[in-house]
Parts: C-alpha cells; sequence; structure tokens
C-alpha cells in the first residue's frame, strides 16, 4: 500500500533510487510504517526481497533513497531496530 502524509506527495514514484528498512517482525515493520507517516515521511510496505536473509520478517518499508538519514534517526530516537537493503549495495 503506497502511503503518504501529504497528497502533494502522493504522487512519487520509487523508482531505482528507493531504499527498503527492514525488521525482525511484523509488528515492528508495521510499526515503523506508521512512525513514518507520523512524521509526514512517503513510505510504501513491501515484500522483502528474496536476496535477503529469511531471519527478518517477510515485510520491508520503503522509503526515498534521499531521506535515508533522516529515517535513521528516526528510527533510532523511536528506538526502532532495523536493517537496510539497497539493490546494487
Amino acid at each position: 500500500m503506497d502511503r503518504t502524509a501529504n497528497d502533494d506527495d502522493a504522487t512519487r514514484q520509487a523508482g531505482s533510487g528507493a531504499l527498503l528498512f527492514l525488521f525482525r517482525t511484523t509488528h515492528a515493520a508495521l510499526g515503523a510504517e506508521e512512525t513514518l507517516i507520523d512524521a509526514g515521511f512517503w513510505c510504501d510496505v513491501v515484500p522483502r526481497p528474496p536476496a535477503v536473509t529469511t531471519e527478518l520478517c517477510g515485510l520491508a518499508i520503503e522509503v526515498r533513497a534521499t531521506d535515508r538519514a533522516a529515517v535513521e534517526r528516526l528510527f533510532a530516537n523511536t528506538g526502532l531496530a532495523f536493517e537496510t537493503y539497497q539493490a546494487g549495495e
């Protein structure tokens, strides 16, 4: 589900600059989605890439790669444990 905090941002397409945040549990992934929306970030819940370890939950949160530092700070400040994945890394 493509989610955004404001309608002006809703047309944003992730494209190749997308970054995925991965979590150990579905509960954590959905909590991260809510945190991002509440903070005004664009995000999308997507399946975990097959190349990523199965020790992580099957969901990932996609964000703009340009938002990486801000999202990492937000998650660190809220105590969310995460890993990141970007194709080509």
